[in-house]
């Protein structure tokens, strides 16, 4: 029997199925630490603190500290937050793990000095997103996470970032996962009534699950949305859900440009994010920086094809082709052609693409294949 400890920032919701999952093999004892009760989620709905079945959970009311990040190359600030948990280290002494995993350097930075137990960390971080971070935060890191013994990448683009920092040691190669029935629960005649709900027609219909920020490229997206030909807006229609500070200068630009094919649908909770994928026909995400979007993922899992840019660490979950195509959103004219390839796609067998290829991420394959690198250990 191993005894394994995750922290984790908080619990969202798509990360207790997950670890009800990694706790049903039978020679590991889990224990999952939570730094934060609560936590308005980016898609503008709360997140709160539950218990996992199969696991010892525990929540350590936290400090937390809110700063900016300002993108040097193409000047786009983030708003960033880390917590400050002074009883990690004293609650991990207390359950005397084989194993601690963590998810970020701030956690490495609680646990420092002699231990027992073998360290790793979740790795999410990208070569786009460390032009964000001042020189001595970045030397900070780079020390921090070489003290760790090994490393769970998350994407490719993770990978490169630790080879980029020197950084050698053993991975694991894991990613985000996925239940897949949370996202297929709608049965058709389910489905035709929430498309009318929505506002949704005939129409092909595109959806955006993110942030009203910068970083989302949203302003980027809708520039090259307007730009398309007339037969385009004919044929096809977006819908927007999230909140955040871009949302009247968003509406104002879809008012000023008479788009009346774009809608702002705003926040929802996570169940209905659900079901508002399910009755879409395409997901997109233009960001101009994510570190490895579960949301991609989610619209794999709702059979949906999915466009999204070549500054998203998930770009490796979209076979360029067959269940979308990737873009650079910094590019108006990227963006149109991609928007112009989706058109003449056939989005059936796109669709069938997606739903295939999201069996290599389910819960239990990603999680099981976990649970045996850390046994292996």
């Amino acid at each position: 029997m191993k005894r394994v400890v995750y922290v984790v920032p908080m619990l969202a919701p798509y990360a207790v199925e997950r670890f009800r999952v990694l706790a049903k093999e039978k020679q590991i004892e889990l224990h999952i630490i939570a730094e934060k009760a609560k936590s308005i989620a980016r898609k503008g709905y709360s997140w709160d603190f539950q218990q996992i079945e199969g696991c010892h959970t525990y929540l350590l009311e936290s400090r937390e500290h809110r700063y900016e990040l300002q993108n040097t190359k193409s000047g786009y600030a983030i708003n960033e937050s880390r917590k400050y948990s002074f009883g990690l280290r004293a609650l991990v002494r207390k359950i005397d793990p084989d194993i601690v995993i963590v998810c970020n350097s701030t956690q490495i930075l609680f646990l420092a000095g002699p231990r027992t137990y073998k360290l790793g960390v979740v790795v999410e971080d990208t070569p786009r997103a460390e032009e964000g971070r001042k020189p001595l935060n970045r030397w900070v890191k780079r020390m921090l996470m070489g003290t760790a013994d090994f490393y769970i990448p998350f994407s490719e683009d993770a990978v490169e970032f630790l080879k980029r920092n020197g950084i050698n040691h053993p991975f694991i190669r894991s990613t985000w996962s996925m239940d897949v029935d949370f996202f297929s629960d709608l049965k058709e005649e389910a489905k035709e009534e929430k498309r009318r709900e929505l506002g949704m027609d005939e129409r092909r219909s595109y959806i955006i699950v993110a942030g009203l920020i910068a970083r989302k490229g949203l302003r980027q997206f809708l520039q090259g949305w307007n730009a398309m030909p007339d037969t385009f807006h004919q044929n096809n229609q977006v819908f927007i859900i999230g909140e955040g500070i871009l949302r009247e200068e968003l509406t104002d630009f879809v008012r000023r440009e008479k788009l009346e094919n774009v809608h702002f649908l705003g926040g929802k909770p996570y169940k209905e994010v659900s079901h508002c994928l399910q009755c879409g026909d395409v997901f997109v995400l233009p960001t101009l920086e994510d570190l490895c979007s579960l949301s991609v993922l989610e619209a794999m899992a709702a059979k949906l094809p999915v466009l999204t840019t070549i500054y998203n660490g998930a770009r490796q979950f979209v076979e360029e082709g067959r269940n979308g195509f990737i873009f650079d959103s910094e590019n108006i004219d990227s963006i149109t052609d991609t928007l112009s390839k989706m058109e003449a796609a056939d989005l059936k067998a796109m669709s069938a693409a997606s739903a295939e290829l999201i069996q290599k991420y389910t819960n239990e394959r990603v999680m099981g294949q976990l649970a045996k690198d850390l046994l292996a250990m």
